[in-house]
């Protein structure tokens, strides 16, 4: 068992997120819930949750089932992406993307009269 240390890390010259706030986000992005992550991960759904919560730390394994399950690298896993790209990811609703879903299977005439139905509302909106 390794042994406390005597004095303290030094803090780092940078500001990365903690590694429970990544997968959350990563998972919400990709708009998946914590159960079919589990599904594509073979870890159990109890056990995303407390990754999530911060609560134990990753091995390395789980850290790599992780970013492949999330089609991302370790790296954006652990928070280090470049703080530009940061600023521009803006997670979608999970509403939403299942919505999208939703669209995607329909047949083309009836996404286009979506769409069309959909311009109309949002330049009505806008006009006021």
């Amino acid at each position: 068992m390794p042994t406390p240390r005597k004095k303290p890390l030094p803090h780092l010259p940078f500001n990365i997120p903690s590694t429970a706030k990544q997968i959350a986000k990563y998972r919400k992005m990709r708009a998946l819930t914590q159960l079919e992550l589990s599904e594509k991960t073979g870890i159990s759904q109890d056990t995303i949750s407390t990754y999530e919560q911060g609560r134990v730390h990753l091995s390395d394994e789980i850290i790599i089932r992780l970013a492949l399950a999330l089609k991302i690298t370790p790296n954006d896993l652990l928070g280090f992406t470049n703080i530009k790209q940061q600023k521009n990811d803006v997670s979608p609703n999970l509403r939403l993307t299942r919505r999208m879903d939703q669209i995607n299977k329909l047949p083309i005439n009836d996404q286009k009269a979506l769409l069309r139905t959909i311009d109309a509302y949002l330049k009505g909106s806008f006009s006021q």
